[in-house]
């Protein structure tokens, strides 16, 4: 190789080298921003996990006719406030828009909860049609909330296989 190729060679090295150096310094430097985002998205898979066991749990239960839970269960509660403000502070968008409208879907299912809860509760106050129609309603909303509740499973699951949107690489 001439003296002039390897001086070209060299050249291009070292650029190679000092871009590599700075993609490095960045990296280093979204690092904390990575960490957080995986702390809200494993405190996110926490609370989703015990909401779809409570939910697939109680449409069981309906289905066969034995629901009599006199309250709303303390995990479709803390869903139904804290996962829209969790939405707020995750960077992925998809994920994001998803963990909202499972947050306004989960409040739903809570007050329909809330009136299943109710009739068994105070039964003398309600009539046999009115407790079948509140568990069928029930019932019903959450078949709809659960397929959301499984997609958003299936997001956190591909981001862990090194898959999905990390947004937050990006910033």
């Amino acid at each position: 190789m001439t003296p002039f190729g390897t001086q070209v060679l060299v050249g291009i090295v070292a650029v190679a080298s000092l871009l590599l150096g700075l993609y490095n310094l960045w990296f280093a430097h979204k690092a904390p921003v990575r960490a957080r985002q995986r702390e809200l998205e494993d405190e996110l898979r926490t609370k989703i996990e015990e909401l779809k066991a409570v939910m697939e749990k109680s449409v069981e239960s309906i289905k066969r006719g034995s629901h009599s839970n006199p309250e709303v269960p303390d995990v479709i509660e803390q869903c139904s406030t804290s996962l829209k403000p969790m939405a707020k502070r995750l960077s992925d968008g998809e994920l994001r828009v998803k963990v909202a409208s499972l947050g306004d879907s989960t409040f739903h299912v809570s007050n329909a909860w809330f009136d299943v809860a109710s009739g068994h509760k105070y039964p003398e106050q309600t009539t046999e049609r009115k407790t079948i129609a509140s568990e069928t309603e029930l019932r019903e909303r959450i078949q709809t909330v659960l397929p959301d509740v499984k997609s958003v499973v299936a997001i956190l699951n591909r981001k862990d296989r090194g898959g999905g949107n990390r947004s937050y690489i990006n910033y």
